[in-house]
């Protein structure tokens, strides 16, 4: 897919996808733009574009462990073209961000958002010691810039507001993507089709797949968006709003379903479980959790044929994914403070030790994480996942921002097999991080409130008494 061209061809269809949905969002007025008039505001959603833009641009070719070692650009421009796309990242946001360090008033705790910085501080300083320094460097540098974004949207005076705004513009690129590809099943098979005889499609005997996204993440991205929208259909908009929301939930579906992504149906069933939960507890209750037993009990032997694609054994081993764990728990009980490097020690260890030269990450970002940065960066990460959790129940508890809410759900699953929050950059870190963001940002003003004096009239009242 990128040797012989000028650019990657996933980084520019993305980026063609991309600009075609923004004109389309800009000239339908969609609320996911607004707040333009604001000063930098439209300069800090350049950045989460172009930042996130760099994560579709696959580099890892047929490399092996030891030729990536030897010549660490590979042999494309892929690494090329996504070191350029942080350089450009960080040129834009480093003004705000100095200026924004400069003119802070209060100094409250950031808890989230400061282990978050630790978590990257420490990946930074596992280059001493990684098994692969280069490719350390460049993932810690571009994770970096991707949590650099974030902080400058918090530290702006509306930052509530535009860190709200800026989730739901990256969901919107993320479910462009999935149409995108979508459409491409159709029109362009040769980039879009993928014929494995060992994993057959649900509906056609090929998956769908891109040069931007694999198959198993464009399954996990429609399910997160298919969640996110019945989230908003259960806020009970105005009809117009719902009609879209529900095309846009079938749509992000029938993605799910054409990639094959049995990932993406775990995602999708544990998302609606719990929102129907929240929302709708005695609809849940009396008729959907029954008729989803009744569905598994009488159709259990179908169901099982569909997921293991009539391979049970493969099924019982998450696809090879235990024997890749297992090798990642072994060489972390070799090195269980600090592992092997951040973003090395699944590719140049632990694959090393079972003679794998064909995968690249371990399918689990929390494996990633223990492995590469041992129990140092673990507990951060944890603290981290904590307090996200915490504000995500909060506010599911209080059916307020459900549908920001509910992405945790899917966040942390995928993470359980794909790289998802806790490996290196990608748009699963960046949600994370604007959701850890979110939860500080409500402590923050909690704590602003209980720090504040009481009214003058109030303080005349009571002395008066």
């Amino acid at each position: 897919m990128t040797g012989g061209s000028l650019l990657p061809v996933g980084l520019v269809m993305t980026a063609a996808i991309w600009a075609v949905t923004l004109i389309i969002a800009k000239t339908a007025k969609s609320p996911v733009l607004r707040n333009g008039a604001k000063k930098g505001y439209w300069v800090l959603f350049a950045a989460t574009t172009v930042v996130l833009l760099g994560t579709h641009s696959f580099a890892e070719g047929d490399d092996t462990a030891e030729e990536l070692l030897t010549n660490p650009l590979g042999n494309g421009n892929a690494r090329i073209a996504r070191g350029a796309l942080v350089a450009i990242t960080l040129a834009l946001i480093a003004p705000p961000l100095i200026r924004l360090l400069r003119n802070r008033q209060r100094k409250l705790p950031w808890p989230a958002m400061g282990m978050l910085t630790a978590y990257v501080a420490i990946a930074a300083v596992s280059t001493i010691y990684s098994a692969a320094p280069v490719v350390t460097i460049a993932k810690v540098v571009e994770l970096s810039a991707g949590l650099a974004v974030v902080w400058v949207f918090a530290l702006r005076p509306d930052n509530r507001i535009e860190l709200r705004q800026v989730l739901r513009f990256v969901i919107l690129l993320e479910a462009a993507l999935v149409v995108g590809a979508i459409i491409g099943f159709f029109v362009a098979p040769d980039y879009f089709y993928r014929i494995q005889p060992w994993k057959p499609g649900w509906l056609f005997l090929p998956s769908m797949t891109s040069p931007f996204a694999h198959a198993n993440s464009l399954s996990a991205r429609g399910a997160m968006v298919a969640t996110y929208a019945l989230a908003m259909i259960l806020k009970s908009p105005p009809m117009r709003e719902r009609i879209l929301w529900a095309a846009l939930a079938l749509v992000q579906t029938y993605g799910v379903i054409l990639a094959s992504g049995r990932q993406g149906i775990l995602i999708l069933l544990a998302g609606v479980a719990i929102l129907m939960f929240v929302h709708k507890p005695r609809l849940f209750a009396a008729a959907l959790l029954p008729a989803a037993v009744a569905t598994v009990v009488v159709f259990r032997e179908q169901l099982l044929t569909i997921f293991a694609r009539n391979q049970l054994e493969a099924l019982g081993k998450l696809s090879g994914r235990l024997t890749y764990w297992q090798a990642a728990v072994d060489v972390w009980s070799r090195e269980p403070m600090t592992g092997y490097g951040f973003g090395a020690a699944g590719r140049f260890v632990a694959f090393e030790t079972i003679n794998v030269t064909t995968r690249s990450m371990l399918h689990s970002g929390y494996m990633e994480l223990l492995s590469g940065l041992g129990i140092l960066g673990v507990l951060p990460f944890v603290y981290v996942i904590y307090r996200a959790c915490l504000w995500s129940y909060r506010k599911l508890r209080s059916r307020q921002e459900t549908e920001l809410a509910i992405l945790i759900v899917p966040l942390l699953i995928h993470t359980a097999v794909a790289n998802g929050v806790a490996a290196w950059l990608t748009a699963d870190f960046f949600m994370f991080a604007i959701i850890a963001a979110l939860s500080d940002i409500e402590l923050r003003q909690n704590r602003l409130h209980a720090y504040s004096p009481p009214p003058l009239e109030l303080v005349r009242v009571s002395a008066a008494n």
